[in-house]
């Protein structure tokens, strides 16, 4: 039998044997065969599979019967280290804007500074120089990064606020194109050689930088006081616009520009009044313009040589982008009322006030710089 499986699972039909045709028919007692001894001869059935439901267990018998016991939950990376259990998360790094009272005194500095860079063409840098030094000390910041962040600092308030009183004060027909972009190149020179190989470095402390600010800012308080004003007029017909007197004005102030942090002003609009014999209004003007040129270096070169250095968050090198803005937002507001208050009234009584302010701000200076 060719099947292995129990002639009892055959159909009935199926099992019925009957002799093949070339053979004789013979007696069916004789020749069929039993089927109880048939079923007695073949092999037991094997066992039928167990089904997809069946236990495991009873197949893999070799594998453990208990695994060990998993987490529940994967561990917060936050809570790993060696801080004991329910121990709070560490304070997050300082922010990089300054804290509210700070951040209320910068924007009334910007917006004073800006404002008297526009009236008086000095650029705002007697402001905000002060401010922004005061301001990192009481931050904690020390030399030998206070000094240079003040300067770079400032001077990016100083960009800010003259870019935007240049603007108005070109309207106005104010700005000698010719004597702006000569003065202030040679002077953008000075700034990149002077923070270069003096500001930056280590002996350039603060006592240094108070005592540079402190009789910069003397001189600007005896020019208000003594100044006279000329005629109202934004002719420059007489001008003498040589290089000389130009070179030495523009060198002069880039050195100023990159000890103090300030534009420059302070010996621009003199110098362009009384030498190159510029009218009062248009040196103011052009010296507004001239300080663009000179603070836009000065913050590119600041910028780069603080690289590296344990600066405060949020600054580019030796530039404190936060606070910088604090001061020169709202400082280019304000600039553009100076210029146009200066185009309107008679400034001899704002002169004064900013002078008696100066003087106050010298003294503290010159103190801390000397006792």
């Amino acid at each position: 039998m060719e099947n292995d499986r129990g002639l009892a699972e055959w159909p009935p039909d199926f099992v019925e044997w009957t002799p093949a045709p070339s053979e004789p028919a013979s007696d069916p007692s004789e020749q069929a065969p039993d089927l109880t001894e048939l079923q007695s001869d073949l092999p037991e059935q094997a066992p039928d599979p167990p089904e997809r439901t069946a236990n495991l267990s009873e197949w893999h018998f070799d594998l453990p019967e208990t695994t060990p016991d998993l987490p529940e939950t994967a561990p917060d990376p936050s809570e790993a280290g060696p801080d004991p259990p329910g121990a709070t998360a560490p304070p997050p790094r300082r922010p990089p804007l300054p804290p509210s009272p700070m951040l209320l005194l910068l924007i009334l500095a910007g917006a004073l500074g800006g404002f008297v860079a526009g009236l008086v063409g000095v650029g705002g840098g007697v402001i905000f120089g002060p401010v922004l030094f005061f301001a990192f000390q009481a931050l904690g910041i020390e030399d030998p990064v206070l000094t240079p962040l003040t300067l770079g600092s400032s001077l990016l308030c100083t960009f800010a606020a003259s870019a935007s009183g240049a603007v108005a004060q070109a309207r106005a027909g104010a700005v000698d194109t010719r004597t702006a972009l000569t003065a202030g190149g040679l002077a953008a020179v000075a700034v990149v050689l002077v923070g270069r190989f003096v500001a930056t470095q280590p002996w350039y402390d603060k006592t240094a930088f108070q005592l540079v600010l402190g009789v910069l800012l003397v001189v600007v308080v005896v020019r208000m006081l003594l100044k006279k004003d000329r005629a109202d007029t934004l002719s420059t017909a007489g001008a003498r616009r040589g290089l000389g007197p130009l070179a030495a004005t523009g060198l002069g102030a880039g050195a100023v520009s990159a000890l103090a942090g300030v534009g420059g002003g302070v010996i621009l609009v003199p110098a362009f009044s009384g030498v190159i014999r510029l009218p009062m209004k248009v040196a103011a003007g052009t010296s507004t313009a001239a300080i663009v040129l000179i603070t836009a270096v000065g913050v590119v070169t600041y910028a780069v040589l603080g690289q590296g250095q344990p600066v405060p968050d949020g600054a580019l090198g030796y530039v404190d982008l936060p606070r910088a803005a604090a001061l020169a937002l709202p400082a280019v507001v304000t600039a553009r009322w100076g210029v146009a208050t200066a185009h309107r009234i008679n400034v001899r009584a704002v002169r004064l006030s900013f002078a008696a302010f100066a003087a106050l701000v010298a003294a503290r200076l010159l103190w801390n710089a000397l006792m």
